[in-house]
C-alpha cells in the first residue's frame, strides 16, 4: 500500500506503510504531519494512524478516492478533532523551575529532562486532566499519569504557588532548623587530678600519704564544683574513685605506721 505524507507544505511519497511507520518511529514523520493513502477521504496526522499496513479508510470510495495536495492552510492548522480525542492525544506538559512555569513540552521530553537532572524529583510538573501540580519523582507513568478526579474539560493552566516550590532560601531555612551536633561537655579537671593522686598514693606508700591527702582533697573539691554546676561539667565518677582510692591509700599508710610502732 502506497502512503504520501506532508512535510513543509510540500506533498512526498510515494513510500510503502512498513517505510512510513518506520519514518515516524525515527521521528522523520512528526505525529502532527499529514499522511494520505488511497481509499482515505481527507489527510490526517499521522498519530491518527493505528495501523499503516491497513488503515482505518473511513466511508471513502477507493475508487473516488486521489492523492490531493494539502494546502498551506491544511499543513499549519491543525486538524479539529473532537475534544475526547484530542484530550486522549494531549502529550504536552507543564514543570516549574524557580517558581516560573515553563512549558509545554513533550512526554518523552519531559521524561528525558528527569532522567538528566534538568528537572529534579522536588520540581513540579502538569498536564490537562490533573488536579493539581506534583512534584515530577511523583509520577510514576508520563505516558499514563495518574490524573485523579479532575475532568480534563474543567482543567486550566495555574502557575505552582511559590511556597510549593523549593527554594535556596527554603532550603537554608530547613538545614538551619536540623539540630546541631551535641555539645561535648569537659570533665572536671580536679576529679582527674584525684583520681590519678589516688591511684599514686596506694602504690606508693614512700611518699608519706601525701598524694592519698591529695586525692581526698581534689575529690571533694571536684564534687563541689560538678553539684554546683549541673550538666556543664561531668567527672563524678572519677572524683568518688579518686575519694576510694585516696582514703584507701591513707588507710594503708596508716596501718604501716602502727605496723611498724608496735612492731
Amino acid at each position: 500500500m502506497e502512503w504520501f505524507y506532508a512535510k513543509n507544505d510540500e506533498k512526498k511519497g510515494p513510500v510503502s506503510g512498513s517505510q512510513l511507520r518506520s519514518m515516524v518511529v525515527s521521528g522523520e514523520v512528526a505525529g502532527d504531519d499529514l499522511v494520505w493513502c488511497e481509499g482515505m477521504g481527507d489527510w490526517i496526522p499521522a498519530r491518527e494512524v493505528r495501523d499503516f499496513d491497513t488503515p482505518d479508510l473511513g466511508a471513502a470510495n477507493p475508487a473516488e478516492a486521489s492523492p490531493p495536495l494539502p494546502s498551506p492552510a491544511t499543513v499549519v492548522t491543525p486538524v479539529t478533532r473532537p475534544e475526547s480525542v484530542s484530550s486522549q492525544l494531549s502529550e504536552e506538559w507543564f514543570y516549574a523551575k524557580n517558581n516560573e512555569k515553563k512549558g509545554p513540552v513533550s512526554r518523552s521530553h519531559l521524561k528525558s529532562m528527569v532522567v538528566s537532572g534538568e528537572v529534579a524529583g522536588v520540581d513540579l510538573v502538569w498536564r490537562e486532566g490533573m488536579n493539581d501540580w506534583i512534584p515530577s519523582s511523583e509520577v510514576r507513568d508520563f505516558d499514563t499519569p495518574d490524573h485523579g478526579g479532575a475532568n480534563p474539560a474543567e482543567a486550566s493552566f495555574s502557575s505552582p504557588s511559590p511556597a510549593n516550590v523549593v527554594t535556596p532560601a527554603t532550603a537554608v531555612e530547613v538545614i538551619s532548623s536540623l539540630p546541631s551536633e551535641p555539645k561535648k561537655i569537659p570533665t572536671n579537671p580536679k576529679a582527674i587530678v584525684s583520681l590519678v593522686c589516688g591511684c599514686v598514693g596506694m602504690f606508693s606508700c614512700c611518699l608519706f600519704g601525701i598524694p592519698s591527702l591529695a586525692a581526698v582533697i581534689f575529690g571533694h573539691l571536684a564534687k563541689a564544683e560538678i553539684k554546683a554546676a549541673p550538666g556543664q561539667q561531668t567527672g563524678e565518677g572519677m572524683a568518688v574513685a579518686g575519694l576510694a582510692t585516696g582514703y584507701t591509700g591513707l588507710a594503708i599508710l596508716l596501718l604501716a605506721l602502727l605496723s611498724g610502732f608496735f612492731g
